[in-house]
């Protein structure tokens, strides 16, 4: 399998996204997020299935950038993604055949 940036996510600046918003897993195996933050300020990433009240795939909480490789299976296409914390942002990575 290869790991390799998602495409098609809504409100992405050069990749990388804040805020909410849903992704697309065409593979349903999210493969991750590579995280910028400033060494400051404490961020969140949170990836949940479905919708904002599905089950947690992915949660993420700190303060420097990090890089979070793993396959992380869905079993459903749309992922609901939630970025707290000033000047965090993530790039979404996804596992394909």
């Amino acid at each position: 399998m290869i790991l390799s940036p998602l495409k098609n996510i809504v409100n992405a600046v050069q990749g990388q996204v804040t805020g909410v918003g849903y992704i697309l897993t065409e593979s349903r195996i999210f493969g991750g997020a590579c995280i910028s933050a400033d060494g400051t300020n404490m961020g969140t990433v949170t990836v949940r299935k479905n919708s904002p009240d599905g089950d947690i795939i992915f949660d993420w909480c700190g303060k420097f950038p990090d890089f979070i490789t793993s396959p992380f299976e869905t079993k459903v296409l749309v992922c609901y993604y939630e970025i707290v914390g000033e000047n965090t942002s993530a790039q979404f990575f996804g596992w394909n055949p």
